[in-house]
């Protein structure tokens, strides 16, 4: 009957929700351990324990959060914007002799690449690193525009 398909459907979309509320509590907490922990455990242990397919989607919006940030602040990204067309590693269209020494004294890890700089996403990482990365970007952005209108005016 009709009610019965009903009942079926509201049943397993309840179900599916707290499985996924499960999953994400799951990757957040994953996301918190303390780094004692994690030196602890073999990254393929946790990996299999929040599941593959969340950390790639952890991963992915690791990366369109960098990808807003790059396109408000003018930098070009080298490869696909895509989410199908790639994965964890981006390079940003930045000089690598500059940028590498920038990033370094801001202890932040990247490495140069022939087109510009190599920043890559792992399952720790959040949200608020890539924000973090953002604002580092941007003071340099900024402070190389004061440089600019100091060398201007002398």
């Amino acid at each position: 009957s009709v009610l019965d398909g009903f009942i079926s459907y509201l049943l397993a979309r309840t179900a599916g929700g707290v499985v996924l509320d499960t999953r994400v509590r799951l990757v957040d907490r994953l996301l918190r351990l303390p780094v004692a922990e994690l030196d602890r455990r073999r990254a393929g242990d946790l990996i299999s324990r929040v599941g593959v397919r969340n950390v790639e989607k952890h991963v992915q919006s690791l990366g369109d959060r960098l990808i807003e940030h790059l396109d408000e602040q003018g930098i070009a990204l080298v490869g696909p914007r895509e989410r199908g067309g790639r994965a964890h590693i981006y390079v940003l269209d930045l000089p690598a002799a500059e940028w590498s020494e920038y990033f370094s004294r801001n202890q932040v890890r990247v490495s140069p690449e022939r087109d510009g700089i190599r920043v890559s996403f792992a399952m720790f990482n959040t949200l608020d690193d890539v924000d973090q990365l953002a604002d580092i970007m941007r003071r340099h952005g900024a402070e190389a525009a004061s440089t600019r209108a100091v060398e201007r005016m002398d």
